[in-house]
């Protein structure tokens, strides 16, 4: 891996990622494709296995880089031809489509780092978790098709329900206005005289 080190522009070997390696994560970070907007289920456990696996602080930007760039939409980066040339390098895999989980162990090792079992571990889970979420996505996405046509259908019979009750609300009041006129119209009966007693 060392070997590669003058093919990779911007990278360097040190005991821990340095300001270079976080500058060219932020800018691999720029290019990649979030599907959600967000990092998925299972990032912040991306976070603290790249936090373990490099040796740095939770405020340090690399780490950050590293877990949004680790939950696009196939799970994998979508660089520039920079970044593809330095990641194939790196990651050892054919050029786009590189695994992140790949990514983040090997610039841990390039930066010295050492990566445990249970770090690769952890790593294989959280993407595990990402992909149980985008399938249950999915799944609530088609249940929400399904019944679509359900929702169409009470939602007509709402409306049918607004329109009757506005017609008997009408109803009432016409029957409110000749109510008055006919208690207008009718006079009441004449009292008879009372006669005295004799």
């Amino acid at each position: 891996m060392s070997d590669n080190l003058s093919s990779i522009r911007g990278l360097q070997a040190s005991p821990a990622f340095g300001l270079q390696i976080a500058a060219k994560l932020e800018a691999i970070a720029a290019l990649a494709v979030d599907a959600f907007g967000q990092a998925q289920h299972g990032a912040s456990l991306l976070k603290s296995v790249a936090n373990h696996a490099a040796g740095m602080p939770d405020d340090h930007p690399a780490v950050y880089t590293l877990f949004s760039c680790s939950s696009n939409e196939r799970g994998q980066y979508a660089p520039g031809p920079d970044e593809v040339k330095a990641l194939s390098l790196l990651a050892g895999d054919p050029p786009f489509g590189i695994p992140p989980e790949n990514v983040v162990v090997e610039l841990a090792l390039l930066a010295g780092g050492n990566v445990s079992e249970q770090a690769r571990d952890a790593l294989q889970q959280a993407q595990t978790d990402a992909g149980l979420a985008r399938v249950e996505i999915d799944r609530l996405t088609a249940v929400v098709a399904e019944t679509q046509p359900l929702r169409d259908e009470l939602d007509g019979v709402r409306a049918e329900l607004a329109a009757t009750a506005q017609e008997l609300t009408s109803v009432r009041e016409q029957l409110e206005f000749v109510r008055a006129g006919w208690a207008a119209q009718v006079k009441p009966p004449a009292k008879k005289p009372v006669k005295a007693a004799a």
